[in-house]
């Protein structure tokens, strides 16, 4: 499911970022063609220019009226100097198409003017339905590109005699068409590689996009599971306990006491498992503005809480050490703030080896912070489990059953109100040596 959804947005990016580069690509050809066709144009009307006469008008020779569509020429150059290494080839022709005048920096022979010539005058002869006095066009000659332009026109004598003629300016575009062709290449090379690092990207980022979401997807159903089991086991021993009682159906309360006792006690830890649920989904769905805040000694919340297990801690012959700073005050939930301290020292004293040490510290860092440490000796926790520590349901140590161990969801519960109230827990350990939590929560000034 997940990979055809990384499939699915990598397809979407892809498509649109590919539209992107192509079009952004055909703009900048386009540019670059239109610049070049504009140089060569006016190159050509500059050999035009050169060969023409000042003061000619346009004219469509093939009209049956000559005096028709008549209008001035484009501003006139002369240029009565030699032709130019890079000026074009320019004619002056009759309407039958003999050369009646050559301007050209280079020798061409007679069959490259024919073939030139003939394809341009039968091109503006095509074109004179729509009163073209002009007209351009490639052609390739001898494995060579040339653009040329044909202008129909009258000729005026020096007795105001006017004789229609053709002008025409050739030019070879093999530079430009090339320049043409590597852009191309080059353009597609760009546009292949670019693609491709586009696609290792949108890869890249669709895999960590997706992968939060199944995390969450997994730990959803790995937690359903889980809570399944955990109900499952105490109501098949409430389901034994009972059909054993009714089968004793004339036997009395008192005689039957040790089924019920079991009855209860599965009860009660069923209780429990659903209290610590709904109390771990309250903390996840709870924001920081949804927390009834108050201002109260973290100091006092957290001495209370120890002296309520000090009983336990003597019955197990630990040793507890306290570095409690006075006065230190935080804001939020102070029942919260307790729970959290219950569960990290509840924690410590599961596992503490027997004789073992308890270190609980509080103290205040830069005005700014509190920091609240547990560390306890003891079996320590494997480095391949401090990053599931935090996870629902999870036990780092497998051989505790669920009486003694409980049901691994108070570290979850910790963590949650830990980042409900803006703060961080760590967790540090050394196998066969100590586990020590750090949190570290803001202050509050005191009111």
């Amino acid at each position: 499911m997940f990979k055809k959804l990384r499939n699915k947005f990598l397809t979407l990016n892809m498509i649109m970022i590919s539209i992107l580069l192509v079009s952004a690509f055909c703009v900048v050809f386009m540019m670059t063609y239109n610049n070049i066709n504009t140089a060569v144009n006016i190159q050509l009307d500059r050999g035009i220019s050169n060969i023409q006469p000042k003061g000619q008008r346009f004219f469509n020779p093939f009209q049956s009226d000559p005096n028709m569509n008549r209008k001035e020429i484009f501003p006139h150059i002369p240029n009565n100097e030699g032709p130019a290494p890079d000026e074009p080839s320019s004619l002056k022709l009759d309407l039958d198409g003999n050369i009646m005048q050559t301007r050209s920096p280079y020798e061409y022979d007679d069959e490259f003017y024919t073939t030139i010539k003939d394809n341009a005058i039968k091109r503006i002869k095509s074109n004179s339905s729509n009163n073209n006095t002009k007209t351009s066009h490639i052609i390739k000659y001898d494995d060579s590109y040339w653009k040329y332009l044909i202008i129909s026109s009258y000729e005026t004598d020096t007795s105001g005699n006017e004789t229609a003629v053709y002008y025409l300016s050739i030019s070879n575009i093999n530079t430009q068409i090339g320049m043409l062709q590597k852009l191309i290449i080059t353009l597609s090379i760009v546009l292949l590689a670019a693609l491709i690092l586009v696609f290792l990207i949108c890869l890249f980022f669709a895999n960590r996009s997706i992968k939060p979401i199944e995390d969450a997807w997994n730990k959803q159903n790995q937690f359903i599971a889980d809570a399944s089991h955990e109900l499952k086991t105490p109501l098949t021993t409430i389901n034994t306990n009972i059909d054993l009682l009714m089968t004793h159906g004339d036997s009395t309360i008192n005689e039957e006491k040790k089924w019920l006792n079991y009855i209860k006690d599965e009860s009660s830890r069923m209780a429990k498992l659903t209290n610590d649920l709904l109390y771990l989904a309250k903390v996840d769905h709870s924001s920081e503005n949804n927390i009834i805040k108050s201002n109260f000694s973290f100091s006092s919340a957290a001495e209370n809480v120890i002296l309520t297990t000090e009983a336990v801690i003597y019955e197990k012959s630990l040793n507890l050490v306290e570095d409690l700073d006075d006065e230190i005050y935080i804001s939020g939930d102070e029942s919260q703030i307790k729970q959290l301290v219950l569960i990290l020292l509840d924690n410590a004293i599961k596992y503490t080896n027997q004789g073992g040490t308890i270190e609980v510290t509080l103290k205040k860092l830069d005005n700014k912070t509190a920091r609240f440490i547990i560390k306890n000796t003891g079996n320590g926790i494997p480095p391949e489990d401090i990053s599931k520590i935090f996870d629902r349901f999870y036990r780092s140590d497998k051989s505790r059953d669920r009486k003694s161990g409980g049901y691994g969801l108070g570290l979850s519960i910790a963590k949650s109100i830990v980042v409900s109230h803006k703060g961080t827990i760590k967790l540090k350990s050394e196998p066969n040596k100590f586990t020590e939590f750090i949190v570290e929560l803001p202050i509050s000034q005191q009111t």
